[in-house]
């Protein structure tokens, strides 16, 4: 994960700045929206992709699936050290609390049924991209976990993917790709207009739920 990291920054020193983004899941999706939430002033991603990504971390995550009761507080103390009971420090290294700072597209996936890193957390991440007019796009599949793994969903995934990463980077479109109807794949919001063959809005009942 960090050799990656540590490659895309050479690639953009070498005037490729246009044609990097940045991709992860699990922890790799909480790098890839730390990276969009705090960017270094010498590196800059063209997009970000962030597939059932944590987007907040320690006792920031109350609500989001982390946990201080004692049968797991030791383990959460391993994970997430100081940020366990650090409120202040928790959030200052939570993408969640620092959208504002996002610059460039993101797009969320995660399964709905994802047992480790709750949905919640990229519906919120995604809330707020919303609320702050912030490109962003949202997928969820509600038969999956944590990733996508069904092969109708692969495929859905893998050519959602390849066509948005296409379209971010300004590269030729991939070969089109017969998805079918055997995927749960649900296309909740794209600015991009890249994944459902035009801009899908944020629902009516995201605004109502998600107003504050």
């Amino acid at each position: 994960m960090l050799r990656s990291l540590v490659g895309s920054e050479m690639c953009i020193r070498d005037r490729l700045r246009e044609r990097v983004a940045i991709y992860g899941g699990s922890w790799g999706g909480y790098m890839a929206l730390s990276a969009m939430t705090t960017p270094d002033p010498g590196v800059r991603y063209r997009c970000g992709v962030a597939v059932v990504p944590l987007s907040s971390v320690g006792c920031a995550g109350q609500g989001l699936g982390f946990r201080s009761d004692p049968l797991v507080s030791m383990y959460w103390d391993d994970v997430f050290g100081e940020c366990a009971n650090d409120i202040r420090m928790a959030e200052a290294v939570s993408p969640l609390f620092h959208v504002n700072k996002v610059k460039r597209p993101v797009l969320l996936v995660h399964g709905s049924k994802d047992p480790r890193v709750p949905v919640a957390h990229s519906e919120q991440m995604a809330r707020e991209m919303f609320q702050n007019g912030i490109n962003g796009s949202f997928v969820t599949f509600p038969d999956e976990g944590h990733g996508v793994g069904k092969e109708s969903n692969l495929l859905a995934y893998r050519s959602d993917l390849e066509r948005y990463l296409c379209a971010m980077l300004e590269l030729p479109p991939p070969p089109a790709v017969a998805i079918g109807a055997g995927t749960s794949r649900q296309v909740l919001w794209d600015e991009s207009g890249v994944l459902a063959g035009g801009r899908v809005a944020a629902p009516v009942e995201w605004e109502l739920r998600w107003s504050d």
